[in-house]
């Protein structure tokens, strides 16, 4: 099996992706040795949000779905957003001067369900991979064209196998990506069967495959390689909402896994940031795996709070948790409350 694999690397890729990919190796080698500089933001001020937001004039609104304007469900087909805030996001964009962005790693249909009947608001759903404005006549567009997905099968037979020895643990699919989640199984066994899983995909479906894993607190991800939140904003600032420098006022808050934390280095250098070769992003197994305070892979130091000094730039985690953010609320109650306020500001001063 191992000679065959290989063989068919070697008849199947050219000399330039093998270097592309060494390199790519060593980097994240590389960062896979650095010590993790990531600490506890302090509380946001809502008050100084709300003021900032009032002397504005162009507005940058990004919203995270779950953990962010909808609590955290068990099972994603039971994701509900309350009506106040849909109802604050709607008068938010309304207001000419505001653009938002709703992103999650849901399925399309589920973030349509959630808020794409905002004709106004703009949704990018599969970690990134597809985005569309609000509204029925709007088609999705895809971040990557004619992408490989030749690995879902593979992938879903090894999360198959691990759902059947773990009980508690479920597959969720979107078109475009796998996850595994085990949550509700017993932690201590958990953790070891996800550390056995991320073996046995880059021993067989994963390899060479034009994928990448992504670890949560409690639950492995399998997407398109190249495919993030940070992506999918530089794309629409770049086709749709004109460049980041053009928005006087930033607030990005999100409930967001550490890989796809880079949407706060995009917005606070205007930027991807250290993003991996082409090809794919492999990082140790072992690195990966979560621990008892959270998800243990290295991210980018930031710096985000000296860069955004003078950006009138917020960006907020939500729960009180290491991130590069420069600040955290406590919940997505507290993210209602926030909504809620901008909102009634807008309605009572508007910007020209």
């Amino acid at each position: 099996v191992l000679f065959r694999s290989t063989y068919n690397y070697v008849h199947t890729y050219t000399a330039q992706r093998w270097a592309e990919r060494f390199v790519s190796d060593l980097k994240e080698a590389s960062q896979d040795t650095a010590e993790a500089t990531a600490a506890i933001p302090p509380p946001l001020s809502l008050k100084e949000v709300v003021k900032t937001y009032a002397n504005s004039k162009r507005r940058l609104i990004v919203l995270g779905l779950i953990g962010t304007i909808a609590p955290i469900a068990a099972r994603r087909r039971s994701l509900r957003v309350k009506r106040s805030v849909v109802e604050s996001i709607s008068t938010l964009c309304s207001d000419p001067n505001n653009t938002v962005l709703v992103m999650s790693s849901f399925g399309r249909d589920l973030v349509e369900h959630a808020v794409g009947h905002l004709s106004n608001v703009w949704l990018a759903a599969e970690s990134g991979f597809c985005y569309k404005q609000g509204g029925s006549n709007n088609e999705w567009k895809s971040l990557i064209d004619n992408v490989d997905l030749g690995w879902m099968d593979g992938v879903a037979e090894v999360f198959q196998y691990f759902v059947e020895r773990t009980p508690g643990s479920y597959v969720e699919r979107t078109n475009t990506s796998l996850s595994w989640h085990y949550k509700d199984a017993i932690p201590d066994f958990g953790a070891v069967q996800a550390k056995d899983l991320l073996v046995h995909l880059w021993a067989g479906p994963l390899t060479n495959a034009p994928a990448e894993v992504v670890v949560g607190a409690f639950s492995v991800e399998v997407r398109p390689a190249n495919v993030s939140k940070a992506a999918v904003l530089e794309r629409l600032t770049s086709t749709e909402f004109g460049s980041i420098n053009t928005f006087d006022f930033a607030l990005c808050m999100g409930n967001f896994l550490w890989k796809d934390e880079d949407v706060f280095a995009f917005l606070s250098k205007g930027k991807l940031v250290s993003h991996s070769s082409p090809l794919i992003t492999r990082k140790s197994s072992y690195d990966l795996l979560p621990t008892s305070n959270g998800v243990s892979e290295k991210t980018l130091d930031l710096n985000a709070a000296a860069i955004c000094a003078d950006r009138k730039t917020f960006l907020v985690t939500v729960g009180s948790k290491t991130s590069h953010a420069q600040y955290h609320v406590r919940d997505n109650e507290e993210v209602t409350r926030l909504l809620y306020e901008l909102a009634s500001t807008g309605e009572t001063k508007t910007v020209g």
